[in-house]
């Protein structure tokens, strides 16, 4: 194994907040419909409740979470995530992204709270797991490490099981770049830490060089190419790389505007698209969305663009197919994110049809967490919680 340490350094004492009593005056963020002339519908996948089922029952048997936050945790309805991203996909394929999103989440709640030091620990915990799947984990490890293990070595005997008896999970070359885009996410998720430990506000250019491998799209990218047969050279080809990130980018508007007021409740805004903007720029919240929706015009010109020189492309007929089928579903993997951000409970609580219907949304103020919980005991919010606190019941008046 690796020279990974079994321990972490010691945690700093946090510091508690302070509630003042007051009752704040609700502020609102209007939320443009960002997908307007966004080209790809919402689909489902219809094996998406029964395998939903059978992952979220997989990783309750490493116990993450408290039964409190694990019931937080199951809003966020992960494998209706999933279920969007690859809509055709056959149930194998499925699952490993419905377990690949667990994942990713779970490492989220785990290194939100830590400081740079603890949060960059778990991380070379994960990285070693990863690349290090046939090892035994070290006891009184934190469970990701386990999590990690298990799931990479997963993926690898699924696929000795399609090369032998021809399930359809996945290729090597798929797999392969699947493993290389979620390293990238697990290192990026480490210089999150370090950038929230040092305090302040990124530019948009150093907050892009971290946020766009740390928002973890680029794996689900790679989600619509795991039953291809996409070459390096293609895969990494230059015009292919851009369309990624361009991707990439959209996605992380979209998130980072519909997630807004739940970051603001965390306390993690400062590593937010908004506020960069905002302080970048000199502009309230109301001119960093106008701001951003101009980006998004960009960002989805650049799209076909590239799209119309990629068709030039000098590859063989085969890989051509592929490569439109690839296309095809990294335009899906935005429109499932943006759907999903009204449809699970993560960001609105039972309110998302209310707010995708109203474009308002009741930014929540910044909640007292007991950051003392973490890793198994780690406090996971309840955002239906701290919007009855704020509004009331789902049923009344806003």
């Amino acid at each position: 194994m690796s020279s990974t340490p079994s321990t972490c350094p010691t945690r700093r004492r946090p510091v508690q907040l302070q509630e003042s009593g007051e009752i704040p005056a609700v502020e609102y963020l209007t939320i443009p419909d960002l997908l307007v002339h966004w080209p790809w519908s919402r689909k489902i996948n219809p094996l998406y409740e029964e395998v939903t089922v059978e992952s979220d029952a997989s990783l309750r048997t490493f116990k993450p979470f408290t039964p409190e936050s694990h019931h937080s945790f199951d809003k966020c309805d992960l494998g209706r995530l999933s279920a969007m991203i690859i809509s055709a996909a056959p149930r194998d394929h499925l699952r490993v992204c419905c377990d690949l999103n667990n994942i990713n989440f779970l490492i989220d709640e785990y290194t939100d709270v830590e400081s740079a030091s603890m949060a960059r620990c778990m991380v070379d915990i994960c990285i070693d797991a990863t690349i290090h799947p046939d090892e035994a984990r070290p006891e009184r490890e934190v469970v990701l490490g386990e999590i990690l293990r298990q799931y990479d070595q997963g993926t690898s005997s699924t696929l000795e099981h399609m090369l032998t008896q021809q399930a359809k999970v996945g290729t090597s070359q798929g797999l392969k770049h699947l493993r290389e885009t979620f390293l990238e996410y697990l290192r990026a998720v480490g210089q999150t830490a370090k950038a929230r430990d040092q305090g302040g506000i990124l530019d948009v250019n150093a907050f892009l060089s971290i946020r766009l491998d740390d928002a973890g799209v680029r794996p689900l990218c790679v989600m619509g190419e795991l039953l291809l047969s996409i070459p390096d050279n293609v895969f990494y080809y230059p015009l292919v790389t851009q369309l990624q990130y361009c991707i990439s980018e959209l996605v992380v508007i979209d998130n980072d505007i519909l997630s807004y007021s739940r970051e603001h409740a965390s306390g993690l805004v400062n590593f937010n698209y908004i506020t960069v903007v905002m302080h970048e720029h000199a502009l309230d919240r109301d001119g960093a969305i106008r701001w951003l929706v101009n980006r998004i015009a960009t960002l989805e010109d650049q799209c076909l663009r590239l799209l119309r020189r990629l068709d030039g492309l000098g590859i063989g007929p085969a890989q051509g197919g592929e490569l439109e089928e690839y296309y095809a579903h990294l335009g899906q993997v935005r429109r499932a994110c943006y759907d999903w951000s009204f449809e699970c409970q993560r960001y609105f609580g039972v309110r998302g049809p209310e707010f995708e219907r109203t474009r308002r949304v009741p930014i929540i103020p910044r909640q007292k967490r007991d950051k003392q919980l973490t890793q198994e005991k780690v406090d996971v919010m309840l955002i239906e919680e701290a919007y009855k606190r704020l509004l009331g019941p789902a049923n009344g008046a806003l």
